[in-house]
């Protein structure tokens, strides 16, 4: 499957590109349900030589569904001069799970919450594949994250088995929490990143709130003690 490239031209301080692959598949979840492992992994391996024919390092990624009669396609930004990060910390969030999380977030600080209070697991009735690990967001908002295991800093560093892998966690934990789509996946590299480890922010929509009133009662709880910790201790971060 063949993807195309269109150039939007500067937007602002940025540049917006936009990769369409050739398919008829408005959203992206189901391109990845009915998609052989390889059709998925080429289309994410095109745009990354593209991206590396552009010698392009610093960028924003995201996936989004089509609407309208469109088909999903990745965008991406770059060029803002603002980007500075990722942060500089002493302790990686994604890979130890004993970071607090205002020293993750900030780069300073140690009490409160870590980043095992983060964590979906099989207690919350959350599975996954081995080579990742899904998240609540370390900073209380209305996001899900999905991670490697091993400290990767992008999305080309994957081989093929972990890239479908990553991809296909991803809408498996949108399904397991019971939203029936996405907005936007979200994928930083280099100075667009706040922290160094890859991380994927799944926008799910505005109905995060209602419908995670139908999680199982201990992960409503952990979700309601993050956010009351990110609102007291992490106001002026998100």
């Amino acid at each position: 499957m063949k993807v195309r490239l269109r150039d939007q031209g500067s937007q602002g301080d940025e540049h917006r590109l936009e990769f369409l692959p050739d398919t008829s598949i408005p959203l992206f979840e189901n391109f990845v349900a009915t998609q052989p492992s390889e059709v998925l992994v080429s289309v994410f391996r095109q745009i990354l030589e593209i991206v590396l024919d552009k010698q392009l390092k610093d960028y924003h990624f995201k996936v989004q569904n089509g609407w309208r009669g469109s088909t999903w396609k990745v965008v991406l930004l770059h060029g803002n001069p603002s980007r500075d990060g990722p942060i500089v910390c002493s302790q990686c969030i994604s890979c130890d799970l004993t970071c607090p999380i205002k020293l993750g977030i900030t780069g300073h600080g140690q009490e409160g919450l870590c980043s095992a209070d983060t964590l979906l697991t099989d207690a919350d009735g959350i599975h996954y594949h081995p080579d990742l690990r899904c998240w609540l967001d370390a900073q209380g908002r209305d996001k899900l994250i999905v991670t490697p295991g091993n400290h990767l800093a992008s999305l080309s560093e994957m081989d093929d088995d972990l890239m479908a892998n990553f991809w296909k966690g991803a809408i498996e934990l949108i399904k397991s929490l019971h939203f029936p789509t996405f907005k936007s996946m979200i994928l930083n590299h280099g100075a667009y990143q706040n922290h160094s480890h890859l991380h994927l922010k799944i926008n799910v929509n505005e109905k995060f709130a209602k419908m995670s009133q139908h999680w199982p009662g201990p992960l409503q709880s952990k979700l309601a003690r993050l956010k009351d910790f990110a609102a007291h201790e992490l106001s002026g971060n998100s």
